[in-house]
């Protein structure tokens, strides 16, 4: 895969040439900019930027599985975002409240590792089968 250096990404920053680089890949989203649910402008707002942090305030790491195809290269020198199975997300609305540090009478700890548990089985186990089974 290419190694794109900052300065080649900052040169596609303009309204039909936008890449952006999310967890060390750079991404083309130039013709993908039009059909993105939140909006061309926001992909235009980062585009020749590294877009890490902004990307995992609103998507899931999944989305990047979803779009692999338009990964151009590796940002030279960046560092990539482990995550670990089961993991509990800070995208907003996506987690219960009360699994992401808010307060709640109904829902206790047990609660929120029964669901990371359940989680990383079905990422560490079922993922990989559906995928090699083309499920």
């Amino acid at each position: 895969m290419t190694t794109i250096s900052q300065a080649d990404l900052a040169k596609h920053s303009a309204p039909g040439d936008l890449w952006m680089a999310v967890d060390g890949d750079v991404y083309d989203v130039s013709k993908f900019a039009r059909l993105h649910p939140g909006g061309s402008l926001i992909l235009e707002q980062y585009g020749g930027k590294d877009a890490t942090e902004a990307f995992y305030e609103m998507h899931r790491k999944d989305v990047l599985a979803k779009y692999a195809r338009l990964r151009v290269g590796k940002l030279e020198g960046a560092k990539s975002v482990e995550s670990q199975p089961g993991e509990i997300t800070k995208v907003p609305f996506f987690e219960l409240p009360a699994f992401q540090g808010q307060n709640s009478p109904y829902y206790r700890e047990s609660h929120k590792n029964l669901v990371q548990a359940v989680r990383a089985f079905v990422q560490t186990e079922l993922e990989p089968i559906a995928e090699a089974q083309d499920l």
